[in-house]
């Protein structure tokens, strides 16, 4: 269980999930998906529901074990606790998947495996509320995708993995004729694009949540398979912890909600109602929804194009197909069942099967999926994860997370490379490192940020323009990945000091918080006149220098009184000259890459995080990770001037700093 997680036995439902989280578990391969997706739909359906899974054996403290428990939870996006014992101490009927309990103090319910999902949810209804009455069917199974309060849950066992490049990066399409891929970067909710050698050209998603929006601002939860669309010039994506498929246009860089379609566009005239939907009041599904539509997606996984308006989906188990009609947003048909669905998928799947077959061959490696009976079915899981550009064919692993690896199978050599990428630059800065406004309160941002990544620097300065050079070493045994970059770090100014830039970049690609920092400063205090006093060396930003340290230049402005200027940055490091600092073993190694990359005061890695990373990594060398910086630089600013009534002599004055990440 996680350290912080606080859980008390002595009011409340709850729900335990028992031994199904080896391999050898009751529930095989495709079913454990069904599985996983049905405790999500009972979390979404049931907030007050308290879910815990408990996994027993003999062996459960070995290595190999721990290792099959974590990477699901991983894999499976599971954000409730799990707790091991190596001791049977509840005797369980054969067959029983599922424990309900009301508190310690009620009769204890159990549920076989192959309960129907609409039983369980009945039981649970009536303890959760036992003085509601019985709702209808569809009261209580239509629109999982209700938007509620945005309380976003996270799986926090590896949290430490966090800061790698990519986490579950398993799903990917091209754009051949433009030599664009689109890579869902899935845990961390956002898709990445780049191109044939790497290079990241663009992405789409700010945080985890649903809302539609710019690439730079729109929220996802988990996408998963995307489909391009080059008569529209848009990427069809499926959203799956938000059963929804969305769009992204490049024209007008909006990620806007194909499927369910959003209340205010069937009723643009009432104006309360819209505000309430996005508000999260009320929900955005119609209460008018015919009997077809019950079957609405959940967790779907997988999109192709059928037809010219026409895509077809399906969840990762395969054991539901949904036919969603992109014109009219609405779902045309769908099936259930493995043997059904995959009868259906066969001729729409068969070039990517075989793909998917020849480059697996090749490399010689095991799926990681057991299968049933039917042969495609065993590598159905990567139709999402292999594509085909100029001649050469793309292979991402879904179970891979040590920094996202895609794999180019090139056709004429027969040969096998991987992808490196660069100008992390236009990533920004992740958002779980971004601070949030209320923070920059004094002791709100100390609590907010650990005392090792929070750095306190003191100057007086006199009125006038500040410039502020920043040096920052590297780690020991680590080089930049990258140079430093605009959009990898952001400045904010508050008091009496305003950050200054150069009209030229206001256009430019920055962060997020950068920008929306930037429009309250420049409508607060700069003025046309004190930015075009700049010239391009003073507002230059993130000159590098060298692989082993980063230059970063930013000037204020700054008035009689006193100021803050915070810096957030994140640096994209690799592992260099490992043997030279004692990292002679891959444990050392790993250990190395979380303690640098862990943004937490003395972190307590554990044991999931280092197993998880060494079992899927095998050149520990060109993971790429993320160590953030944290900097508050206060400013004292003094007028010197004897007569108060007299114009302020503005000078301008120089800072450098120097910071070591260490």
């Amino acid at each position: 269980m996680d350290k912080g997680t606080k859980f008390s036995f002595n009011d409340g439902v709850f729900l335990v999930v028992v031994d199904v989280f080896l391999h050898d578990s009751p529930v095989l391969g495709f079913n454990k998906m069904v599985l996983v997706e049905r405790v999500k739909l009972l979390q979404q359906r049931f907030p007050e529901l308290k879910v815990f899974g408990l996994q027993c054996g003999a062996h459960i403290t070995d290595y190999n074990t721990k290792n099959q428990i974590s990477k699901m939870i991983t894999n499976e996006y599971i954000t409730f606790p799990v707790l091991v014992s190596s001791e049977k101490f509840v005797q369980m009927k054969d067959g029983t998947l599922y424990v309900l309990l009301n508190g310690l103090r009620e009769p204890v319910y159990f549920f076989p495996r192959n309960v129907e999902h609409t039983n369980i949810s009945k039981e649970i209804g009536q303890l959760v509320n036992p003085q509601k009455k019985s709702s209808s069917v569809l009261e209580n199974f239509g629109s999982t995708w209700a938007r509620r309060a945005e309380i976003v849950r996270e799986p926090s066992v590896c949290s430490s993995l966090k800061n790698l490049l990519l986490d579950f990066a398993g799903c990917m399409s091209v754009d051949e004729p433009s030599n664009r891929i689109f890579l869902s970067d899935t845990n961390h909710h956002r898709i990445i694009i780049i191109n044939g050698n790497g290079y990241i050209l663009d992405s789409i998603g700010s945080s985890p949540g649903f809302e539609d929006g710019r690439f730079e601002t729109a929220k996802l939860m988990r996408p998963a398979a995307s489909v391009y669309n080059a008569a529209e010039d848009c990427l069809y994506f499926v959203d799956s912890e938000n059963h929804a498929v969305r769009c992204a246009d490049f024209e007008k860089r909006i990620v806007h909600t194909v499927y369910p379609a959003p209340e205010s566009n069937k009723n643009t005239r009432n104006l309360w109602r819209w505000l309430l939907v996005k508000l999260g009041m009320v929900p955005q599904a119609s209460e008018n929804v015919n009997e077809h539509e019950m079957d609405i997606p959940c967790f779907p996984w997988h999109i192709l194009k059928l037809e010219e308006r026409n895509l077809f989906i399906t969840n990762r188990s395969f054991d539901s197909l949904w036919i969603l009609c992109t014109a009219t947003g609405k779902i045309e048909n769908s099936c259930k069942g493995q043997g059904a669905v995959m009868d259906f998928c066969k001729p729409v799947i068969k070039s990517r099967l075989a793909m998917a077959k020849e480059t697996y061959h090749k490399l010689q490696l095991q799926c990681r999926i057991n299968c049933n009976s039917l042969e495609e079915l065993s590598y159905a899981h990567m139709i999402s994860s292999v594509a085909k550009i100029e001649g050469n064919i793309l292979l991402c692993d879904p179970g891979c997370i040590d920094g996202g690896k895609i794999i180019k199978y090139h056709h004429g050599s027969d040969k096998f490379s991987s992808l490196q990428f660069s100008n992390f630059g236009v990533l920004g800065l992740p958002y779980w490192l971004d601070c949030p406004l209320e923070v920059f309160s004094g002791r709100a941002y100390d609590a907010y940020v650990p005392a090792t990544n929070r750095l306190l620097q003191h100057f007086n300065v006199h009125p006038g323009k500040c410039n502020i050079k920043i040096d920052v070493d590297v780690p020991r045994g680590t080089k930049l990945a990258s140079p430093l970059q605009d959009g990898c770090f952001w400045c904010q100014a508050r008091g009496s000091a305003t950050v200054l830039r150069k009209e030229a970049d206001s256009t430019a690609k920055v962060g997020v918080a950068q920008q929306w920092y930037d429009e309250l400063d420049n409508l607060a205090f700069a003025s046309t006149n004190a930015v075009s006093e700049l010239n391009d060396e003073q507002a230059e930003f993130g000159n590098p220098q060298g692989d082993r340290s980063a230059h970063i230049d930013c000037c204020v402005s700054t008035s009689p009184g006193t100021s803050e200027i915070v810096v957030c940055a994140a640096f994209y490091l690799r592992l260099h000259n490992a043997c030279e600092h004692g990292l002679i073993d891959d444990v050392r190694k790993v250990e190395k890459i979380l303690a640098i990359s862990s943004h937490e005061e003395n972190p307590e890695q554990g044991e999931a995080p280092i197993s998880l990373l060494l079992a899927s990594c095998k050149d520990l060398s060109n993971v790429v990770f993320v160590r953030p910086l944290h900097l508050r630089i206060r400013l004292d600013c003094h007028d010197d001037s004897t007569d108060k009534l007299s114009e302020i002599i503005r000078t301008d004055s120089t800072i450098k700093i120097h910071v070591s990440l260490d």
